[in-house]
């Protein structure tokens, strides 16, 4: 449980970052850099996904 309010915590700290409402503009640019790629490599992720639905199909019907 304390896991969780811990990762609650950071979330909401880097938040605070992305707003600017704690830390300098080298922190804010960097936070949403972060933010940027993630976002790309869940764009990718799914991207691949579905490029790989063909082979996953074979595969299932033993082509």
């Amino acid at each position: 449980m304390m896991t969780l309010v811990r990762l609650i915590d950071i979330f909401v700290e880097f938040v605070k970052i992305l707003i600017g409402q704690s830390g300098n503009a080298v922190a804010r640019v960097l936070a949403w850099l972060v933010v940027l790629a993630a976002v790309v490599a869940v764009v990718w992720l799914i991207a691949w996904g579905v490029s790989m639905i063909p082979t996953w199909v074979d595969a299932l019907n033993g082509s």
